[in-house]
């Protein structure tokens, strides 16, 4: 591991990734920072963290997100909140369409509830509606200046933070449940060469897990072994992800058909690509192109 400063930042590196840290400077009379972002879609290897709490909200796009070793997949509506001291980076897979804003703050800033310093959550909207809607209403009321936005934000930020602290203790409680308790603190570069294969490929054929182990120098047993540890499933449900979140950006964004969409995003037959689609979503395609699910 080499570990060096430069422009202000600790940088660290181990395999053929980057880690490295942010600082935010947030101003003492109003200490939140609101930011829109367009992820970037260049290949995985870099991390890094802030050294402040960050809430990252999609509004458009879909990818990977990079959380302290584990990865997960991202769409329109998802959540992303996040500890100072969790090494991370977002991955997008869209192009034009992608568009996520982050937020960061200090809780002891904003009333007496802390929050651990390692706190991650990935949460779809669907499945916590009422902290997005709050976490939306923030960041309009940020942005506008009317001189009442202060108390708002305050009042919000209340709410917000012993929401997320009692979100973080349900997880960690199920954790403790499962005994899942290792922390993985870095990307094994053989998943990162993975990823990188997986993401220029969205729009062929799958790729087989032999070729996968292959490339990544690797035996098949272990790739699959290694890539559930960090993925949290296998290789070829990862694939299909991929392809599903892929296809509901599309559906959503373009004025492509369904059935190009289809073939665009990999699947080899309409029918086979509805199949996966409703199994995933609970809803057709068309439905989610006609109601703008």
């Amino acid at each position: 591991m080499i570990r060096c400063e430069t422009g202000g930042k600790w940088i660290m590196k181990k395999y053929d990734i980057t880690y490295f840290d942010v600082h935010i400077p947030l101003q003492k009379e109003f200490p939140i920072d609101v930011f829109d972002w367009k992820v970037s879609r260049d290949e995985i290897n870099c991390l890094h963290h802030h050294d402040c709490f960050e809430i990252g909200i999609c509004y458009a796009g879909y990818g990977l997100y990079l959380i302290d070793g584990k990865i997960h997949t991202y769409q329109e509506g998802d959540l992303v909140i996040l500890g100072p001291n969790v090494y991370h980076r977002a991955h997008a897979e869209s192009k034009d369409a992608d568009l996520w804003t982050f937020i960061s703050f200090r809780p002891k800033d904003w009333g007496p509830i802390d929050l651990s310093d390692n706190l991650q959550l990935v949460i779809p909207k669907e499945s916590d509606v009422i902290l997005y809607q709050m976490i939306h209403q923030m960041n309009e009321e940020v942005k506008k200046n009317p001189l009442d936005k202060r108390y708002i934000v305050r009042g919000l930020m209340s709410a917000i933070i012993p929401y997320i602290k009692r979100e973080y203790d349900l997880q960690q409680q199920k954790k403790k449940r499962n005994k899942d308790t290792e922390k993985l603190s870095y990307l094994d570069t053989r998943i990162q060469n993975a990823l990188n294969i997986l993401l220029s490929k969205t729009s062929d054929s799958d790729i087989s897990i032999a070729e996968l182990a292959s490339m990544c120098n690797t035996s098949v047993s272990n790739f699959r072994a290694v890539f559930h540890e960090q993925v949290g499933m296998s290789p070829k449900k990862f694939q299909i992800e991929l392809k599903l979140k892929k296809a509901m950006s599309l559906i959503r964004f373009s004025q492509l058909r369904i059935m190009d969409i289809s073939y665009e995003c990999g699947f080899n037959s309409i029918s086979n690509f509805n199949r996966q689609f409703f199994s995933r979503y609970g809803i057709s395609p068309s439905q989610v192109r006609k109601n703008k699910y």
